[in-house]
C-alpha cells in the first residue's frame, strides 16, 4: 500500500512524471486524504496499519 499525487495544470494534464510523487509511508498506508493549507500548501494524511499497529501520519507540502 503506497500514496502516491501529482500535479495537474489548469487543463488536467500532468505537471510531474507519470506516476507522480510517491509519500514516504510504511508499508501500511490506507485510506488517503488530502487538506489544503491555502494559499501555499497542503497535507495528505493517511491510516497506517504497519506491523498491525493502528496510527494517523501525515506530511505537509510547499505548491511551488
Amino acid at each position: 500500500y503506497e500514496i502516491y499525487i501529482q500535479k495537474l495544470n489548469p487543463e488536467g494534464k500532468l505537471n510531474w512524471a507519470v506516476n507522480g510523487i510517491k509519500i514516504k509511508s510504511k508499508n501500511g498506508a490506507r485510506a488517503p486524504k488530502i487538506l489544503a493549507s491555502l494559499p501555499d500548501s497542503f497535507y495528505v494524511l493517511w491510516e497506517d496499519f504497519t506491523n498491525g499497529g493502528r496510527a494517523i501520519y501525515g506530511q505537509k507540502f510547499i505548491i511551488d
